[in-house]
Protein backbone atom coordinates (compact mmCIF):
# COMPACT_ATOMS: atom_id res chain seq x y z
CA UNK A 1 0.00 0.00 0.00
CA UNK A 2 1.39 3.21 -0.94
CA UNK A 3 0.58 6.48 1.36
CA UNK A 4 0.42 9.65 -1.15
CA UNK A 5 3.51 12.27 -0.33
CA UNK A 6 1.30 14.43 0.85
CA UNK A 7 -0.19 12.94 3.44
CA UNK A 8 3.27 11.19 4.34
CA UNK A 9 4.38 15.26 4.54
CA UNK A 10 1.48 15.99 6.69
CA UNK A 11 1.68 12.85 9.08
CA UNK A 12 5.82 13.64 9.62
CA UNK A 13 4.66 17.83 10.35
CA UNK A 14 1.80 16.17 12.88
CA UNK A 15 4.01 13.70 14.87
CA UNK A 16 7.24 16.28 14.86
CA UNK A 17 4.74 19.23 15.85
CA UNK A 18 3.53 17.11 18.67
CA UNK A 19 6.55 15.57 19.88
CA UNK A 20 8.58 17.60 23.24
CA UNK A 21 11.37 18.91 22.12
CA UNK A 22 14.93 17.82 23.74
CA UNK A 23 16.65 20.78 25.91
CA UNK A 24 20.47 20.08 26.23
CA UNK A 25 21.73 21.44 30.21
CA UNK A 26 25.41 21.82 30.30
CA UNK A 27 26.12 21.60 33.87
CA UNK A 28 29.77 22.54 34.92
CA UNK A 29 29.96 21.82 38.38
CA UNK A 30 33.25 22.37 39.75
CA UNK A 31 36.72 23.33 38.12
CA UNK A 32 38.46 21.75 40.96
CA UNK A 33 38.49 19.40 43.60
CA UNK A 34 35.43 18.90 45.74
CA UNK A 35 36.96 19.09 49.71
CA UNK A 36 33.71 19.47 51.55
CA UNK A 37 30.42 17.89 51.18
CA UNK A 38 27.18 18.68 53.52
CA UNK A 39 23.83 16.64 53.10
CA UNK A 40 20.61 19.16 53.95
CA UNK A 41 18.49 18.22 56.88
CA UNK A 42 15.41 16.54 54.48
CA UNK A 43 17.89 15.04 52.27
CA UNK A 44 17.15 16.80 49.29
CA UNK A 45 19.71 19.16 48.77
CA UNK A 46 23.74 18.33 48.77
CA UNK A 47 26.21 21.26 49.11
CA UNK A 48 29.83 21.06 48.15
CA UNK A 49 32.48 23.17 48.38
CA UNK A 50 35.65 23.26 45.93
CA UNK A 51 39.21 24.60 45.39
CA UNK A 52 37.46 26.89 42.44
CA UNK A 53 35.96 29.39 45.56
CA UNK A 54 32.79 28.15 45.31
CA UNK A 55 30.62 26.05 47.02
CA UNK A 56 27.19 24.57 44.83
CA UNK A 57 23.42 23.17 45.79
CA UNK A 58 22.89 20.11 44.24
CA UNK A 59 19.17 18.43 43.98
CA UNK A 60 19.55 14.26 45.27
CA UNK A 61 16.61 13.84 42.89
CA UNK A 62 17.96 14.67 39.69
CA UNK A 63 21.49 15.68 39.90
CA UNK A 64 20.95 18.91 38.57
CA UNK A 65 23.11 21.94 39.99
CA UNK A 66 20.48 24.57 41.58
CA UNK A 67 22.71 26.99 41.97
CA UNK A 68 26.49 28.45 43.17
CA UNK A 69 27.72 30.65 46.25
CA UNK A 70 30.59 32.83 44.88
CA UNK A 71 32.16 35.12 47.54
CA UNK A 72 35.29 33.17 49.01
CA UNK A 73 38.67 33.85 47.48
CA UNK A 74 40.49 30.90 47.97
CA UNK A 75 38.93 27.31 48.53
CA UNK A 76 35.69 26.42 50.85
CA UNK A 77 37.32 23.94 53.23
CA UNK A 78 33.97 23.62 54.92
CA UNK A 79 29.70 24.22 54.79
CA UNK A 80 26.80 22.84 56.87
CA UNK A 81 23.19 23.66 56.61
CA UNK A 82 21.47 25.21 59.04
CA UNK A 83 18.63 22.75 60.98
CA UNK A 84 15.54 24.39 59.06
CA UNK A 85 18.17 24.23 55.62
CA UNK A 86 17.46 28.09 55.33
CA UNK A 87 20.97 28.33 55.60
CA UNK A 88 24.64 27.65 54.52
CA UNK A 89 27.76 28.50 56.22
CA UNK A 90 31.03 28.22 54.50
CA UNK A 91 34.61 28.47 55.45
CA UNK A 92 37.91 29.31 53.20
CA UNK A 93 41.28 29.63 52.43
CA UNK A 94 40.36 33.19 52.29
CA UNK A 95 40.38 33.22 56.19
CA UNK A 96 36.61 34.10 56.18
CA UNK A 97 33.43 32.18 57.01
CA UNK A 98 30.21 33.53 54.96
CA UNK A 99 26.31 32.60 55.40
CA UNK A 100 24.77 32.10 52.74
CA UNK A 101 20.66 32.05 52.09
CA UNK A 102 19.91 28.87 50.30
CA UNK A 103 16.76 29.95 48.81
CA UNK A 104 18.43 32.86 46.58
CA UNK A 105 22.55 32.06 47.28
CA UNK A 106 22.65 35.77 48.51
CA UNK A 107 25.69 36.22 50.75
CA UNK A 108 24.30 37.12 54.12
CA UNK A 109 27.27 37.72 56.44
CA UNK A 110 31.01 37.26 56.27
CA UNK A 111 33.27 37.06 59.09
CA UNK A 112 36.28 39.65 59.68
CA UNK A 113 39.44 37.51 58.22
CA UNK A 114 40.93 35.38 60.80
CA UNK A 115 44.82 35.33 60.95
CA UNK A 116 45.24 32.41 60.09
CA UNK A 117 43.16 29.70 57.82
CA UNK A 118 39.57 28.02 58.45
CA UNK A 119 39.09 24.66 58.65
CA UNK A 120 35.44 24.02 59.99
CA UNK A 121 31.91 25.64 60.76
CA UNK A 122 29.10 24.44 62.21
CA UNK A 123 25.26 26.10 62.98
CA UNK A 124 23.61 24.83 66.29
CA UNK A 125 20.49 22.43 66.11
CA UNK A 126 18.35 25.22 67.05
CA UNK A 127 19.79 27.68 65.52
CA UNK A 128 21.07 29.73 68.22
CA UNK A 129 24.74 29.97 67.20
CA UNK A 130 27.42 29.16 64.35
CA UNK A 131 30.93 28.76 65.56
CA UNK A 132 34.13 28.80 63.10
CA UNK A 133 37.65 27.75 63.82
CA UNK A 134 40.47 26.22 61.79
CA UNK A 135 44.27 27.25 62.38
CA UNK A 136 43.74 30.26 64.41
CA UNK A 137 44.17 28.83 68.34
CA UNK A 138 40.45 29.71 68.97
CA UNK A 139 37.30 28.40 67.32
CA UNK A 140 34.76 31.78 67.34
CA UNK A 141 31.56 31.49 68.59
CA UNK A 142 29.01 33.49 67.32
CA UNK A 143 25.38 34.50 67.76
CA UNK A 144 23.41 33.77 64.61
CA UNK A 145 20.94 36.53 65.05
CA UNK A 146 23.05 39.26 65.77
CA UNK A 147 26.60 37.79 64.13
CA UNK A 148 27.96 39.29 67.59
CA UNK A 149 31.07 37.08 68.86
CA UNK A 150 30.19 35.43 71.81
CA UNK A 151 32.93 33.52 73.04
CA UNK A 152 36.22 32.43 72.21
CA UNK A 153 37.36 28.96 73.30
CA UNK A 154 40.90 27.47 72.87
CA UNK A 155 42.12 24.99 70.59
CA UNK A 156 45.46 23.31 69.37
CA UNK A 157 45.13 22.79 65.48
CA UNK A 158 47.77 20.78 65.22
CA UNK A 159 49.69 22.97 62.77
CA UNK A 160 52.36 20.56 61.78
CA UNK A 161 49.85 17.63 60.29
CA UNK A 162 47.97 20.08 58.68
CA UNK A 163 44.28 18.99 60.21
CA UNK A 164 43.35 22.35 61.34
CA UNK A 165 40.11 22.04 63.42
CA UNK A 166 36.97 20.34 63.19
CA UNK A 167 33.81 20.59 65.15
CA UNK A 168 30.71 18.86 65.97
CA UNK A 169 27.94 20.34 68.02
CA UNK A 170 25.73 18.36 70.32
CA UNK A 171 21.98 17.74 69.22
CA UNK A 172 21.38 18.81 73.03
CA UNK A 173 21.74 22.28 72.54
Amino acid sequence: MRIPFTLLCFFVSYASSQCQTLETVLQKGHELAVIAVAISPDSNYVATGSRDKTAKLWEVRSGREVRSFLGHEASVNALDFSSDGKYLITSGGDKTARIWEVATGKELYKTEAADKLLTDVAISNNNQFFIVAGYPDTASVYDMQTKKLIAKLPVNADQGRGYGVNIAISKNN
